[in-house]
């Protein structure tokens, strides 16, 4: 099978896109219908250019930032204000709900961003020829409490349970008028769904009676979609008790540094090089605190852990999965490497696994 490129894959959708918004206009439609094709090309190309072509970019960086960064990496004017174009007509979309976009003007800045994209090849640019690494779905929950006094937002993204206290793996704090951005980019990036449904009633009336509920949702697709959508609308909560923060929760922590990981195991061909591309990558995407006491420490250990494996394994290492009881013990009996001290390890089938 052959595996597409970042550069690839990126060509391919907005081809697509183009394709469905020419369908569109050979008949009536529904404007809702253009506006949401130009809302996922804003946001695939952001993600493209986060991603492959300036992955060091930091999610506090806005789109305009990482537009702004390719300059250091030689894209000419013009093309970065192409790009410009295409951001301010996604922006407008997704913010003025009186605005009505044209067709042909999507067209056009869709074009010029394939032309921006067509001229990456036989560069040597990010990750824009890496292969994109096996992709894992999941559906989670996700479930939201403000803190008025605060102003922010406690977000849990939750294993779904029938269980009236579903287990929550992680927790981010964002800012409180973020809520409705991230549901706009997780419903782009995934499958997004609410009602009894895909919740359970007793779940739910459970989420509302803890105080201050705001609203919980079900989302399928990649966990590490939710945690940099998170993290990039995290506010930092002043005064926060030591147990709340996000530092000290373990298994946020190990999540946090198995996709940081993840993301530039293919990046370095040195390992040595490995914790201080993992230390860039968990601040920028995963909302790791650069103040957190053993940052370096988690650093070098998750370094030591993926640098267990050669180049070659590293440019194919995916997930991350989840895995409990006799499935982790069965995995790890045949694991190409073990974290030292976590419940982690990289499988013989080269997927990151974190016990549960």
């Amino acid at each position: 099978m052959v595996v597409a490129t970042y550069l690839e894959q990126y060509l391919a959708e907005i081809a697509d896109i183009k394709h469905r918004l020419k369908s569109l206009s050979t008949g009536d439609f529904d404007i809702l219908e253009v506006k949401q094709l130009i809302s996922i090309a804003g946001l695939r190309t952001e993600h493209f250019l986060r991603a492959a072509v300036v992955p060091s970019t930091s999610f506090k960086d806005d789109f305009a930032g990482v537009i702004n960064a390719l300059k250091s990496h030689g894209i000419s004017k013009e093309l970065r204000q192409d790009l410009h174009q295409l951001r301010e007509l996604y922006n407008d979309v997704k913010h003025n709900s009186e605005f009505r976009p044209s067709i042909s003007d999507a067209l056009q800045r869709l074009s010029e961003a394939e032309s921006f994209a067509s001229g990456l090849h036989g560069t040597s640019i990010g990750k824009v020829h890496f292969p994109i690494s096996r992709r894992f779905h999941r559906i989670l929950w996700v479930a939201g409490w403000d803190h008025y006094i605060g102003g922010d937002t406690e977000v849990h993204i939750l294993f779904p349970s029938d269980d009236s206290h579903a287990p929550s793996v992680d927790c981010i704090h964002i800012a409180m008028n973020a809520w409705n951005d991230v549901k706009q980019d997780l419903n782009t990036l995934g499958t997004l769904s609410a009602g009894p449904e895909v919740i359970p009633h007793h779940v739910y009336e459970t989420f509302r009676s803890e105080g201050d509920f705001h609203d919980a949702f079900s989302f399928e697709g990649e966990y590490r979609d939710i945690v940099s959508t998170l993290a990039k609308h995290e506010f930092r909560v002043e005064g926060l008790i030591e147990p709340m923060h996000r530092e000290d929760t373990t298994q946020s922590m190990m999540q946090a540094f198995a996709l940081g990981a993840m993301d530039v195991a293919d990046a370095v061909t040195d390992p040595s090089e490995l914790p201080t591309a993992i230390y860039v990558q968990v601040i920028n995407l995963y909302a790791v605190s650069p103040d957190w006491t053993q940052l370096h420490q988690w650093c070098e250990e998750f370094g030591d852990f993926v640098g267990t494996i050669s180049e070659e394994q590293r440019a194919q290492l995916s997930g991350p999965v989840w895995l409990s009881g006799d499935a982790y013990r069965l995995e790890s009996s045949r694991a190409l490497a073990k974290h030292k001290w976590l419940p982690i390890l990289i499988s013989s089938k080269l997927v990151m696994c974190l016990g549960s």
